[in-house]
């Protein structure tokens, strides 16, 4: 039951096929019905994946499926993120472990339905450094420069505090709820608060998103060199560069990597949705290199599973298990 099988790298001429050298670590166009079986990036001592012996998900969180859409910017399927009016779902999501690395870029689509009302912090997509893996930093508590830091792609709603500045902004008229402002929100060394800090947009003026249409956000998190301010964060937004922030000091130790990935759809802050409403995710990539429009076009999903080693597994999506480790024969 312990034997390991080495994946077999499929043919070269397959747009899809795994390359280490490109840089791909993650990426699914949600086309698989068990998609995040697929996906899943595990190591010996993660409780990311908390399904043992295999370490993969068996269902979906609540509030989240797999839907079929006509609009899709990729393939026919999309995630579906279910908002309840009152509350904070879905709270949970799929999360992941990746390939340890100093440098990660990360890119999807998202749809607010037509009509959403943004008076909550709406989170998305996410990047995190825990060290070990399995340790999780309580929200709003100071990371030790040793432990987690991470970065979310937040959407705010027209009002909102903001703890660098220390002041409350507002970028339409009181009470108007149907534009939002993407920002990155991090954990760092040097954050005003105890919760991390909202970046905002800072080339060019500022890009709100608007409901009923898709958005490409592209996102980048370099770690600092140890004990020195030169780490960064930028953000595109449908291709355009709209955010540049460095000299960010997020850890002291070069053991702090970035080292998971959360598909996340939570609405947050003191407050909680308006409404039941949906919102729609597509096509998510993550690589150690920036993502071309070339590389993203490709309707891929990752092939294989990561460990701290660097073996790469096979895992069979359509038996749902490992070849040679739990696959009858």
């Amino acid at each position: 039951m312990n034997e390991k099988v080495t994946a077999t790298p499929p043919p070269s001429t397959d747009p899809c096929a795994f390359r280490p050298n490109d840089g791909v670590v993650f990426a699914t166009g949600l086309e698989r019905e068990h998609w995040y079986q697929l996906t899943n990036r595990g190591n010996s001592g993660s409780v990311l994946a908390p399904y043992l012996p295999n370490r993969v998900y068996q269902s979906y969180p609540n509030n989240v499926s797999r839907v079929a859409m006509a609009s899709a910017p990729r393939g026919q399927f999309v995630q579906q993120f279910q908002n309840l009016a009152g509350t904070h779902e879905p709270q949970t999501a799929f999360k992941f472990a990746l390939p340890r690395s100093d440098v990660y870029y990360w890119r999807f689509y998202r749809q607010y339905e037509p009509g959403y009302q943004f008076t909550c912090e709406s989170k998305a997509f996410s990047i995190y450094a825990h060290n070990p893996i399995t340790y999780t930093l309580p929200a709003g508590e100071r990371p030790n420069s040793t432990n987690e830091v991470s970065c979310f792609l937040q959407m705010m709603p027209n009002c909102w505090y903001d703890n660098r500045s220390m002041m409350r902004r507002c970028f339409d008229a009181e009470g108007v709820n149907t534009r939002s402002e993407p920002v990155l929100y991090c954990y760092h060394l040097d954050q005003p608060t105890g919760y991390g800090e909202k970046f905002r947009q800072n080339i060019g003026e500022p890009t709100y998103i608007t409901s009923g249409q898709w958005i490409d956000f592209h996102m980048m998190m370099k770690r600092n060199t140890p004990d020195q301010a030169d780490g960064e964060i930028k953000l595109w937004i449908n291709g355009v560069l709209k955010m540049h922030h460095t000299g960010i000091r997020f850890r002291t130790v070069p053991e702090l990597q970035l080292n998971a990935v959360s598909l996340g759809g939570y609405i947050g802050g003191t407050c909680t949705s308006a409404r039941d409403q949906k919102i729609w995710d597509d096509h998510y990539m993550v690589a150690t290199t920036f993502i071309t429009d070339e590389r993203f076009a490709a309707l891929c999903e990752t092939k294989t599973e990561w460990f701290d080693t660097g073996i790469g597994y096979d895992w069979d999506l359509d038996r749902r298990c490992w070849p040679g480790v739990s696959c009858l024969p």
